[in-house]
């Protein structure tokens, strides 16, 4: 073999050499390449999941809470308190108003007793006028021995109520409400009526316990 062709030979095969690292180089390069992007779309893969995860999770809490938070309306106010009473053998009697003028029906303790008085009336303006004479009357409540008052008027719902206790401890609840046409009056006096006023309170949508 001349030495013309060594040499033509010798420069060829560094380029085949050179070729083959440049090659490797370049698929080696695009292997890492592809390899961080795989890494990084997938990291970003993660992340979105988790924000939509922890999205998914906060507005399952929102539609909980405002569930909850959901108030009555008139109506289901009261299929409230009668289921109430159904369910835990509360005793009431119902009764229908003598004039077309006054228009309500009303469910209250038997014997006319005054643990509570609940009225529907036939319209807003009577159930207004009802609350704001018992107000205006007054009585209707012991204002001497008054340890917590409650009065919201927020959804419609204008409520008023009172946590008395006499001198010897003994612990009472007071409360005048009124939703739309619905109004409902509770007079409770010992532990155990004040807890089932406020369990049938609850039961209507409504926390007294809560309300400052």
């Amino acid at each position: 073999m001349n030495k013309n062709v060594q040499k033509v030979l010798a420069v060829f095969l560094s380029c085949v050499v050179i070729g083959g690292m440049v090659s490797g180089c370049k698929s080696k390069e695009k292997k890492e390449s592809s390899k961080q992007d795989s890494t990084t779309t997938s990291a970003e893969n993660t992340t979105t999941s988790e924000t939509e995860g922890t999205t998914a999770s906060s507005n399952e809490e929102t539609d909980a809470s405002e569930t909850k938070k959901q108030k009555l309306s008139p109506d289901e106010m009261l299929d409230a308190f009668l289921k109430y009473c159904e369910d835990n053998e509360v005793a009431y009697e119902k009764s229908a108003s003598v004039s077309n003028e006054e228009g309500y029906t009303r469910y209250q303790t038997p014997q006319n007793g005054t643990l509570f008085v609940i009225d529907r009336y036939s319209n807003e303006e009577l159930a207004k006028k009802t609350v704001k004479d018992v107000k205006g009357y007054g009585g209707w409540y012991e204002e001497d021995l008054v340890k917590k008052s409650v009065k919201t008027d927020e959804d419609g719902l204008d409520l008023e109520g009172y946590y008395c206790q006499d001198p010897d401890g003994m612990n009472m609840l007071f409360a005048i409400g009124r939703k739309e046409q619905l109004v409902f009056q509770f007079e409770a006096i010992g532990d155990e009526q004040v807890k089932l006023v406020e369990d049938i309170l609850l039961s209507m949508g409504i926390d007294i316990k809560s309300i400052s």
